[in-house]
């Protein structure tokens, strides 16, 4: 390797390193503001979304839930409540047993917990995850999906 590659490559390296000390710096800026944003947030508002949503249902066709307890709580609002369960077809996918691990999760010690999935506050019980890694320190909570939301805690 020529001095002008080592060079470079020096280069290179040191931009990735500033990029992912900015990203870094980003993420806990992005959730400084989310945090103050929820702060703000206040009952008044969660009222009147509460009643916009009741409205939608009122005069929806159908309305779809992945939860019996929602559908329970909201079906005297509509007239057409269907419920898609969750679930998995066994069949497309091969027993674990046959699957190369891939090198990210393989690099995690055991105990592994994992979660496959969209990351929000609104669907992903947070505080409960957060619990669940206090309370099991000796496994490695695993979360593999898009987030909407902070989850620096978690980290």
């Amino acid at each position: 390797m020529t001095e002008s590659d080592k060079s470079h490559a020096k280069q290179e390296h040191q931009l990735a390193t500033d990029a992912r000390a900015n990203a870094a710096k980003e993420r806990e800026e992005a959730k400084k503001a989310w945090d103050q944003a929820k702060q703000k947030q206040s009952e008044a508002d969660q009222a009147w979304v509460g009643s916009l949503e009741r409205q939608l249902l009122e005069v929806a066709d159908a309305a779809v839930y992945a939860s019996h307890a929602m559908l329970e709580a909201e079906a005297d609002l509509n007239v057409r409540p269907v419920f898609l369960d969750h679930g998995v077809d066994l069949e497309r996918f091969r027993p674990a047993a046959e699957l190369e691990e891939p090198a990210e999760i393989a690099a995690i010690p055991r105990p592994r917990i994992g979660f496959f999935g969209a990351i929000d506050d609104y669907t992903v019980d947070l505080d409960l995850l957060e619990r669940l890694a206090a309370e099991l320190g000796e496994a490695q909570l695993v979360l593999v999906g898009p987030t909407n939301c902070p989850i620096g805690a978690l980290t």
